[in-house]
């Protein structure tokens, strides 16, 4: 909310419109997509921030400093690997996270999506030309379902990225 409330400030300043509310094209996906990243963000760069200061203290690295290794080259070898580790053991959390939200941003920012199908459609039904107020458990279901596909999609994503970056950084 605070960053709309900035964005509403810059549009009264300037007349500038940076984003909008609703679903009306790329620039309505602007405050939504920076309301999720911003708070996922901090909490993986303190995540982040965490293991590599725990790295850093620990035996093994100092033991690679005392042998005449380079900062940057324990860095590469030992603190990046670590943080890795880390960052894969929390992305799970990471994914719930996010996707717990979506449910939140979809609804304040009214875009039309999973939140949509679960909520609207599945008390919806078309009978003879007219709507029906009818709970629908399998549109409930359909949403779940593809909600959990999607999390699963971007869980294996992101492992594979994190599994390639652990590649590059023992190449180094």
């Amino acid at each position: 909310l605070l960053i709309q409330a900035g964005f509403a400030q810059v549009y009264q300043r300037t007349g500038f419109r940076i984003a909008t509310i609703g679903f009306r094209g790329y620039r309505t996906l602007l405050l939504p997509i920076l309301t999720i990243t911003l708070g996922a963000t901090a909490y993986l760069a303190d995540i982040a921030g965490l293991a590599a200061r725990e790295s850093r203290s620990s035996d093994y690295y100092l033991y690679a400093l005392s042998k005449g290794l380079s900062r940057a080259a324990v860095t590469f070898r030992h603190v990046i690997p670590a943080v890795l580790r880390t960052l894969r053991e929390r992305l799970g959390g990471y994914l719930a996270y996010v996707f717990s939200g979506l449910f939140i941003i979809e609804r304040l920012f009214a875009i039309p999506g999973i939140t949509q199908l679960v909520f609207e459609y599945a008390f919806e039904y078309v009978s003879a030309g007219r709507f029906v107020r009818v709970y629908q458990p399998q549109v409930v279901a359909l949403g779940l379902i593809l909600l959990f596909a999607v999390y699963v999609l971007c869980y294996c994503g992101l492992r594979v990225l994190l599994a390639l970056v652990r590649l590059l950084a023992l190449a180094v």
